[in-house]
């Protein structure tokens, strides 16, 4: 049902922004995206925010009260549970399920009551600008388009991440787990993923990226495309402190959605091949918590490791980072830009990442981050964080400035702010240039 509406912005254009995120300043990395995409759009626009969930995610509870105060108006969309969900769960028909539901619009469409909804609130003007949340929410906007009649003088997409990178390197680095038909069916999602990219690439007047590679590699694929990075990023803690604790006792730790492949990947990787080098090489007490939003089963088992505890979802992480010593970013797989990265160096601790996991971020290594890519090399990195007080600080202090300088939520909300008013050839410039 519609919001009861904002201060109505009678003088300003309109803009619809369709997302199946739930724009939450402090929700996942996806969420906190669409919200600092919606901060930035109601800046120079009346905003119509529609909300795209299923069923049991509607049962879950929607957290909507921050996007309800600052847009004109918004809707909760129904989605189908289509036919193409349902045939996954029945065995043997998944692979079909892949070779006939050959389109992301073919798995995420509106119900039929959503659709009567949308078309009464909207009419049949075009809209001045509209905005749609990764490919899921262009599917969206194309059905709407096409079966509502819906226009829009400026339409943009988010990519956030490249999804068909993503898919194609969890098949590369599982492949062992994934078995025979589940494999298959990842190279199939990525493939046709790709190819749904390249449309939106090719039709769409502007896709924003959240890193300079991702944009490279976009790029590559479409030279014609006209790409923007918008880069994820933290608000700046209100106070912060340096990581100098000498007592005995080390505290690592890693944040992340931790229903979430590369990062349950990551935190399997580093309880199991990573911690136990280190132990090895230091005789004094370290210990590690896993903190983040459902764990699965894989990960929930990482807490019988002597040391190690999973807390699952917690109110705040502020505590987690001020007891830390160290901040863990052993990604193996994925694309975009890590939050956990960002956040970490907001709150002044230093990070050891993988090449993968700091992708996306102008970091230096050895000057604001450590970088390990084999297990000896990430122990390594940990152990001289460890054993150096003065080169933690130092560390922790250079990261710091860095996203103060270039992902403080206030300059790229600004940078979003001009792409999403202004001509679209700014789009080819980026926050990090």
């Amino acid at each position: 049902m519609p919001s009861s509406p904002a201060q109505k912005k009678s003088h300003a254009p309109r803009a619809l922004f369709i997302t199946t995120n739930t724009p939450d300043p402090n929700g996942t990395g996806g969420d906190r995206r669409c919200w600092n995409h919606l901060a930035a759009l109601v800046r120079n626009y009346s905003v119509l925010l529609v909300v795209a969930k299923r069923g049991h995610q509607l049962e879950q509870g929607l957290k909507l009260d921050d996007a309800k105060a600052v847009c004109d108006e918004v809707v909760v969309a129904l989605l189908e549970d289509h036919l193409a969900k349902k045939a996954s769960s029945i065995p043997g028909l998944t692979l079909l399920r892949q070779s006939v539901f050959s389109r992301p619009d073919h798995a995420i469409s509106l119900t039929k009551s959503a659709r009567e909804e949308l078309s009464q609130i909207v009419g049949q003007s075009p809209w001045d600008f509209v905005l749609c949340m990764r490919i899921s929410g262009a599917t969206i906007w194309e059905e709407c388009q096409r079966d509502l009649g819906f226009s829009a003088r400026r339409i943009f997409i988010d990519f956030d991440d490249v999804v068909s990178e993503v898919l194609r390197h969890s098949a590369a680095v599982e492949r062992t787990r994934l078995g025979f038909e589940r494999a298959i069916m990842e190279r199939i999602d990525a493939l046709r993923i790709r190819s749904w990219e390249n449309h939106l690439l090719r039709t769409y007047e502007m896709v924003s990226i959240c890193s300079n590679r991702d944009r490279d590699r976009l790029k590559a694929r479409v030279p014609s495309a006209n790409i923007a990075v918008i880069p994820n990023s933290v608000e700046l803690p209100a106070t912060t402190s340096m990581p100098v604790d000498a007592s005995d006792r080390t505290k690592l730790l890693f944040v992340g959605t931790m229903g979430y492949g590369p990062n349950v990947d990551a935190a399997g990787y580093f309880c199991t091949a990573i911690l136990p080098l280190i132990r090895r090489r230091w005789d004094r007490e370290i210990v590690l918590s896993i903190v983040g939003y459902r764990p699965t089963e894989e990960v929930q088992a990482l807490a019988r490791i002597d040391g190690v505890t999973v807390t699952g979802s917690v109110p705040s992480v502020d505590s987690y980072y001020r007891d830390s010593q160290i901040v863990l970013c052993p990604i193996r797989y994925g694309s975009g830009t890590r939050i956990k990265i960002l956040e970490a160096m907001s709150h002044m601790r230093p990070v050891v990442s993988t090449t993968i996991g700091c992708e996306g971020i102008d970091v230096t290594p050895g000057e604001n981050i450590l970088i390990g890519d084999t297990p000896d090399d990430f122990a390594d990195a940990c152990l001289r964080l460890i054993q150096d007080v003065e080169f933690r600080c130092k560390l922790a202090a250079a990261g710091n400035a860095l996203v103060a300088r270039r992902y403080s939520t206030s300059v790229v909300t600004d940078l979003a702010a001009n792409l999403f008013q202004g001509d679209p050839q700014e789009g080819r410039h980026d926050a990090n240039e």
